[in-house]
């Protein structure tokens, strides 16, 4: 849905790459059936890998959007494809394209993280206000401050955020425990999501106004620059999409036995500014 919302504000090519070889559903919620996915490139050899090869893995939604989808189906028995290979296919799509959207299907410091993550313009860390997408979150942040140099392009973004929080977690204080800026927030459709998915629609050919479909815009404004600019940077606790308007930290739940007790003053995040192009 963002990179759709991204190919109607940039009247640009935007492809979107699901990379997840087994449990990519990309292909129902669109309602679209690929002759090639991602997978059918695996037992090439990357040297016998050309551009007309490479074509046929992309589909060409009706809406415009092109996606490349992990594999086809669940039968599929396709080997993952090798560094080498998913590296040529990214060198591929950022020439053809002008907006590369990749859904990675974890939090894990793969390999397929890493490539990603390298090449990458901006890094989306998406989190829901329950506990365990929390930890999760945490988890990752923590990871990637202290051993991966990917920190400088995470975009925080917060799904759902309109549904009731956590026990011991609001709004306000998100960003202090996270120490980390929340730049985007997401609302909850679920009976919109339910029909979306359904039909085989983005979200914004089914509620074009709505709430959630105004959020995703937002977001492409804030990526892309076109309306603000830049993102915008956090120096202090207080600043940012969600303001902090008290100092209650939850020590006594679980989620501050989560997050513990943060002192430091939150990660910048990326500098304003900068081009975005992926």
């Amino acid at each position: 849905n963002l990179a759709y919302e991204l190919h109607l504000a940039s009247e640009k090519p935007v492809v979107y790459l699901d990379i997840d070889q087994w449990y990519n559903n990309t292909a129902v919620l669109l309602g679209i059936t690929p002759d090639y996915s991602l997978g059918d490139l695996a037992e090439n050899n990357v040297d016998k890998i050309d551009d007309p090869l490479l074509k046929r893995i992309i589909v060409q939604h009706e809406n415009g959007l092109h996606v490349v989808v992990g594999n086809k189906n669940i039968l599929d028995n396709n080997d993952m494809i090798p560094p080498e290979l998913l590296e040529k296919v990214l060198v591929y799509l950022r020439a053809y394209f002008a907006y590369v959207v990749v859904d990675l299907p974890t939090y894990v410091l793969d390999f397929y993280h890493n490539c990603l993550v390298d090449q990458a313009d901006d890094v989306l860390l998406i989190s829901s206000l329950d506990v365990p997408a929390m930890f999760r979150t945490c988890q990752y942040l923590e990871l990637a401050r202290q051993y991966y140099p990917v920190i400088n392009k995470l975009i925080l973004v917060m799904n759902r955020w309109n549904l009731k929080a956590a026990y011991g977690m609001s709004n306000i204080n998100l960003e202090e425990q996270f120490q980390y800026p929340v730049y985007a927030r997401l609302a909850n459709d679920w009976e919109m999501n339910v029909e979306s998915n359904s039909r085989g629609s983005l979200r914004s050919q089914v509620k074009p106004k709505s709430e959630l479909v105004r959020n995703l815009q937002k977001q492409v404004e804030l990526l892309t620059g076109n309306v603000h600019g830049s993102k915008p940077v956090v120096d202090k606790p207080s600043q940012g999409l969600l303001f902090k308007t008290d100092d209650v930290k939850p020590s006594g739940s679980l989620l501050g036995r989560i997050f513990g007790s943060r002192k430091e003053p939150p990660n910048p995040g990326p500098e304003p500014g900068s081009e975005r192009h992926a």
